[in-house]
């Protein structure tokens, strides 16, 4: 089965590489990665283009932002689950294993989610905080999405999750013209209508040191 993995890209030239080989050295490789880019003007798809990866499909499009660059993305994918990850944030080399091995495991949930970690301008690591774990064990479901989200750390973050196809696309995608928290929105509206299972494993690093630098 393929994953297809979103990575839109608006001026992260510094970050892309960084990004990109942290999906190339996965144990999972059965993969294509569908790059958006979102009307860079930093140079970064020269970065992009470095990599000669045949599995690597680079699309353009005018600057319409971060939700409009995903939704490109999910249409123009081929696979039938989507893992999105965002040009400056990073994946371990475990972390498709662990989203594949979820999938397997729980197949009737459409949404799969690790946990992740914060890495911070001098590349000081922090855990997340995650309250109210409706499981004990490694992995389980979330059946209590909201209120885990109500007093712990987002439980969903885009660079850690991935979806069925047809479960994002049942939910309209990302919503287009919100200046911030778009992904929340999604995730709220798919944890409304689907099963969620969560592994415990931190398998994504949130690289909090370019936060002014990601709204798109």
């Amino acid at each position: 089965m393929i994953i297809s993995v979103v990575i839109p890209l608006y001026n992260k030239k510094k970050q892309i590489a960084y990004t990109l080989q942290s999906v190339f050295t996965q144990t999972f490789q059965d993969f294509e990665v569908v790059i958006v880019d979102d009307g860079s003007t930093d140079g970064g798809i020269a970065e992009v283009e470095k990599f000669s990866d045949s599995r690597i499909r680079l699309i353009h499009q005018e600057n319409a932002g971060v939700s409009a660059a995903r939704n490109r993305g999910i249409e123009k994918a081929r696979g039938d689950l989507i893992a999105f990850l965002d040009a400056d944030d990073e994946w371990k080399p475990e972390y498709l294993a662990v989203q594949y091995h979820l999938s397997q495991k729980y197949p009737d949930c459409n949404v799969f989610a690790c946990n992740y970690e914060f890495r911070d301008t001098d590349g000081k690591v922090t855990p997340t905080i995650i309250r109210k774990l409706p499981f004990s064990g490694e992995d389980g479901v979330l059946s209590n999405y909201f209120e885990m989200a109500s007093c712990s750390h987002p439980p969903l973050w885009t660079s850690a999750v991935m979806v069925k196809t047809q479960a994002i696309q049942d939910v309209g995608g990302f919503p287009v013209g919100i200046p911030s928290g778009e992904d929340l929105l999604t995730w709220a509206r798919l944890a409304i209508q689907n099963n969620i299972a969560y592994s415990c494993c931190s398998m994504a690093i949130y690289n909090t040191r370019n936060e002014q630098e990601r709204t798109l």
